[in-house]
């Protein structure tokens, strides 16, 4: 397989590995956002097919937010309808299931576990676990985040809050979880025994806010909320923490390794953190601030979602380069 390129169409600026899913035999479905729908490419970007379609019915969108494939099946979370739509690999509709809307709306897509779910509730701050069939729901970590009334919620802005964060390693065995503590400490959690079976602590000092800093993101993230129609009239109230997030979140390189997320654009002495799965500190082959643009790696090379003048493309690199290659074109 070699690059390949779409044309014509603004809709696929916006697709990252939870817009794209792959398959054991490198088929590709991206998420349409214009139609509601799913488009199956090949591995040299042929279109196969056209997967459900704006509707409420079997197999049907209203909110098409990610797809995942895994083990012969392809997942496609839908926010509006509250459910997520499994279809066969080859586009045929199998069933769908309700899933807590607090899931599909979730900052950190739905991750698969061993017999199982997990998700990161934004509202509650709380990383949820939940069976292979979406139910059962089970708290593993509730961080401290203020959960604000709704139209309390709407115009107050939280400025880089502590939260709660969560990912998965390689083969869905083990979670790493950070509670939001401000604390630089993570556990790891067996998901087959149910347990922490060790942590991740490293000794790292809390940096004051910048509240000069923060007043420049407050005033853009108000204009950029008010260009939103149902945000007319309201006016905005800043939330300042007192010291930056020790960790900002949590994610898993395609090798792995936990990649612990550190914002560096705040505060320049943060560098993100690699841990392997037993939590000793490593280095990562990838690049960590353009993870969510890898969408498979096969042997020593990775598929790279891009978007260069109007054009979504599929780049085949070769994962020793991909430090070096320009992601924003």
């Amino acid at each position: 397989m070699g690059s390949w390129k779409l044309s014509g169409t603004e809709i696929y600026s916006r697709l990252d590995r939870t817009k794209v899913a792959v398959s054991e035999n490198m088929d590709f479905y991206l998420i349409d956002f214009r139609e509601n729908r799913i488009l199956k490419y090949d591995r040299n970007g042929q279109l196969l097919r056209s997967i459900g379609q704006k509707g409420e019915g079997p197999g049907d969108f209203r909110g098409l937010w990610s797809v995942r494939y895994h083990q012969g099946v392809l997942y496609a979370f839908d926010t509006m309808s509250e459910r997520v739509s499994l279809f066969a690999p080859n586009g045929d509709f199998l069933r769908s299931l309700p899933v807590p809307r607090s899931a599909v709306i979730s900052i950190t897509p739905v991750q698969k576990i061993i017999n199982g779910w997990a998700y990161y509730d934004l509202e509650a701050d709380e990383v949820i676990l939940l069976d292979e069939d979406f139910g059962e729901a089970t708290v593993l970590a509730r961080g401290p985040h203020e959960v604000l009334p709704d139209l309390e919620a709407r115009n107050r802005i939280k400025l880089v809050p502590e939260r709660s964060s969560f990912s998965v390693n390689k083969d869905g065995s083990r979670l790493f979880l950070y509670n939001g503590s401000g604390e630089f400490l993570i556990e790891i959690y067996d998901v087959v025994k149910k347990q922490v079976i060790g942590r991740i602590a490293k000794d790292i000092p809390r940096v004051a806010f910048d509240k000069v800093w923060g007043e420049a993101v407050f005033e853009k993230t108000v204009a950029r909320r008010t260009n939103l129609g149902s945000y007319q009239g309201v006016t905005f109230e800043p939330v300042y923490p007192d010291f930056l997030p020790v960790i900002v979140f949590l994610d898993t390189d395609p090798d792995g390794n936990l990649m612990v997320r550190r914002d560096a654009i705040v505060n320049k002495d943060a560098k993100a953190l690699v841990f392997d799965e037993n939590g000793k500190e490593t280095d990562s082959r990838f690049p960590v601030h353009h993870l969510s643009k890898i969408i498979a790696v096969v042997d020593e090379w990775a598929y790279v979602a891009t978007y260069h003048d109007e054009e979504f493309g599929i780049e085949r690199i070769l994962v020793s380069s991909l430090k070096d290659y320009n992601f924003s074109g």
